[in-house]
């Protein structure tokens, strides 16, 4: 096995080798999620020799937001900032993956949450004030 050598995943996506940039959190989209100059230009600059690119902890919803100024995938209003995001990535042929996460617990830490979400109730109970969180599978 070479790592320069073209590789193909289970789900038929063709990589021109196995080099994957691991994702990075860049902390530069803008409050409502999308995407800066400044971060189109930090995977322009990865592109072309990597065979994908994988784009860092992209919240779903805004309730599962854990941190500011990550990339948001969470509303239609993020399509046009992610759609130019893929472009910039493939145009040497390197695929765009997007790391999706939803913050649970970690939420409580941004201002103005009064409802968050965790994945269990046990991680609810990693808090000593978690009369304010409800399971997923309960909310």
């Amino acid at each position: 096995m070479n790592v320069k050598n073209a590789f193909t995943l289970p789900s038929g996506v063709r990589l021109k080798n196995r080099l994957i940039c691991a994702p990075i959190s860049t902390l530069d989209s803008s409050e409502s999620g999308n995407l800066s100059d400044l971060e189109y230009q930090f995977y322009a600059q990865r592109t072309g020799d990597l065979g994908a690119i994988m784009i860092a902890s992209s919240y779903v919803s805004y309730e599962g937001k854990a941190y500011e100024y990550g990339v948001g995938v969470s509303h239609d209003g993020h399509i046009k900032s992610l759609d130019k995001l893929a472009k910039t990535i493939q145009q040497q042929g390197t695929k765009a993956f997007l790391q999706i996460y939803h913050g649970g617990a970690m939420t409580q830490y941004l201002e103005g949450k009064t409802h968050h979400v965790c994945v269990s109730e046990s991680s609810a109970n990693l808090f000593e004030e978690n009369n304010h969180f409800k399971e997923l599978t309960k909310a």
